[in-house]
């Protein structure tokens, strides 16, 4: 993957960082919520899983098993907060490639091949040096999650449902355990 997990890991530390110095009485880490409670004990009063990490786990078992892991973190009364892509309705054609960013010197493209439970997204990336243009190509898969999937997920793990939608090609949920 181009923007490869390591590199995910470093910006969510600064992101950290910067919310440790602003509220430093606020607790916060970055761990694996399929290995909770091994990861730390809670409770948690907020626990969030945002942008594409729910799409990234393997299957959707891992995906159960985040969500547990999450519920067995949180308060009487915390919330879970999930964000995560759409690819619940295939693109076709020259749709299934599109910009997801570029500048001057840098441009990201994907390409989406869609499989029955997964998508497989191809990141290309063209970028200016003094040589000229040179493009480096990755693909891994993502998972193909819906709403009422993941709000099943959720119901099972004992969390209920406060807020769903659907923004703008991104699914939303927030669940709160009672």
């Amino acid at each position: 993957m181009l923007g490869d997990l390591g590199e995910a890991r470093r910006a969510a530390r600064l992101e950290l960082a910067e919310l440790r110095q602003a509220r430093p009485d606020v607790s916060a880490l970055i761990g694996d919520l399929t290995r909770a409670p091994r990861l730390t004990t809670g409770p948690y009063d907020v626990i969030v899983c945002l942008g594409d990490t729910l799409t990234h786990l393997e299957s959707p078992a891992a995906v159960r098993a985040a969500i547990a892991g999450a519920r067995q973190l949180l308060a009487p009364g915390g919330q879970l907060l999930l964000t995560w892509r759409d690819y619940t309705q295939a693109r076709h054609g020259a749709s299934r490639v599109f910009l997801v960013r570029g500048d001057a010197r840098r441009i990201l493209t994907c390409c989406l091949q869609y499989e029955a439970e997964r998508v497989e997204v191809t990141d290309i990336v063209h970028e200016q040096s003094g040589e000229g243009w040179q493009m480096r190509a990755s693909a891994y898969h993502k998972l193909r999650l819906s709403l009422p999937d993941v709000e099943a997920e959720l119901g099972a793990a004992g969390l209920s449902l406060v807020q769903s939608e659907h923004a703008s090609g991104w699914l939303r949920l927030s669940a709160q355990l009672t």
